[in-house]
C-alpha cells in the first residue's frame, strides 16, 4: 500500500476514535437515533389508526347490509324486486325445488322466471310436490263422493275450475280447492271429453259423435253456440289451440276443426285403432295414443 493511502486511512481510525471518546457527540448521535425511533413509531400508531377506522366503517357497512337484507325478506315484492338477490343461483334452485308451485313463483321477478323455466327445476318441483303423496306423508283431499257418481271424465283449466263430465249427459263445473259446486250445464248424451280454450271457452264431445261448443262463463246458463258433426262413433280426446280443435275417437280417426267457423278442415285415418287421448305440446306438436298403446306425434301445422 502506498504511504499516501495508508496515511489517510490511519487519520480517519483517528476521528472516529476522537469523536466515540467525545461524550457530547455521543449524545446527540442517540438523540437522533431517539427521534428516528419516535417518528417511525408516530408513523406506525397513524396506520394503526387508519386500520381502526376502517375497520370501524366496515362494521357498520356489514351491519347496514345485515339490516337491509333482513328488511328485504320480510318485505313483499313489489316492482319486480328479487327478494332473494343475496342468494347464488345454485341454492336459491334448491329452495325454489321444494317449494313446488313453479307457476306462481315465476312471476315475482325475471331471475326466478328464468329458474322456473329449467326443466330440471320443474321435475324437482313436480317430485317436490306430489312425493308428499307417494311416500305416505300426506292424505289426498276427499269431496263427496256424490259429486263424482257416474262421472266419466275430469279437466281442470288451470285456473281454478274443474270440469266433470257426468254419464247422464251433464258438465259440472266445481272449484277445484274444495269441489263447491260452481254451476250445471246440461247436455243430452254421456260426456266422454272436455278441453277449455285459452279464451275459456268450453268444449265437450261424448257417445253421441258430436262435438259442443260453450259459452264462456258470464254468471248466467252457459249457451250452446255450435254443435260439430263428423264423426262417426263417441268422441273420447279432445284437443284445442287458438286457431283449431283436434277431436278423436271410436272410428278411428282424428278431426281437425277450425274455430272460428266450426268447420271440418282435415282427417286423419292412420291413428292406430281408437283414439284413446290427445294432448298439444309448446311446439306446436300433437300427440295422439290409440288402443295399439302407442303414442304418434303430429305436426300441428301440417299434421304429418
Amino acid at each position: 500500500m502506498p504511504r499516501t493511502s495508508r496515511a489517510r486511512t490511519g487519520a480517519g481510525r483517528a476521528l472516529a476514535a476522537s469523536t466515540e471518546a467525545d461524550p457530547h457527540a455521543r449524545v446527540s448521535k442517540i438523540k437522533q437515533r431517539i427521534k428516528t425511533l419516535e417518528a417511525r413509531d408516530a408513523e406506525l400508531a397513524e396506520r394503526q389508526a387508519r386500520i381502526e377506522r376502517e375497520r370501524a366503517d366496515v362494521d357498520a357497512a356489514i351491519e347496514q347490509a345485515e339490516a337491509e337484507l333482513e328488511a328485504a325478506v320480510a318485505a313483499p315484492v313489489v316492482g319486480g324486486d328479487d327478494p332473494t338477490l343475496w342468494l347464488p343461483d345454485e341454492l336459491l334452485y334448491l329452495v325454489l325445488a321444494q317449494v313446488g308451485f313453479t307457476k306462481d313463483c315465476s312471476a315475482v321477478c325475471r331471475r326466478w322466471w328464468r329458474l322456473c323455466h329449467d326443466r330440471r327445476l320443474q321435475n324437482e318441483a313436480w317430485y317436490a310436490r306430489w312425493s308428499v303423496y307417494a311416500e305416505g306423508e300426506h292424505e289426498p283431499q276427499t269431496l263427496d263422493y256424490l259429486m263424482c257418481f257416474h262421472c266419466t271424465v275430469l279437466y281442470s283449466d288451470g285456473n281454478g275450475k274443474m270440469y266433470c263430465g257426468m254419464n247422464e249427459g251433464t258438465i259440472q263445473v266445481r272449484a277445484d280447492t274444495d269441489g263447491k259446486l260452481v254451476r250445471i250445464i246440461v247436455g243430452f248424451h254421456p260426456v266422454r271429453a272436455i278441453t277449455v280454450g285459452s279464451d275459456g271457452t268450453l268444449y265437450s264431445a261424448g257417445d253421441d259423435t258430436t262435438i259442443r261448443m260453450w259459452s264462456k262463463e258470464s254468471g248466467g246458463p252457459a249457451q250452446l253456440i255450435r254443435t260439430m258433426e263428423g264423426h262417426e262413433e263417441p268422441v273420447y280426446a279432445l284437443a284445442v289451440n287458438d286457431t283449431n280443435l283436434f277431436s278423436g275417437g271410436e272410428d278411428e280417426t282424428i278431426r281437425v276443426w277450425q274455430l272460428s267457423t266450426g268447420h271440418l278442415v282435415r282427417t286423419l285415418r292412420n291413428v292406430g285403432g281408437w283414439v284413446c287421448s290427445l294432448a298439444l305440446g309448446k311446439h306446436g306438436h300433437l300427440y295422439s295414443s290409440s288402443e295399439e298403446n302407442v303414442i304418434r306425434v303430429w305436426s300441428a301445422t301440417d299434421y304429418t
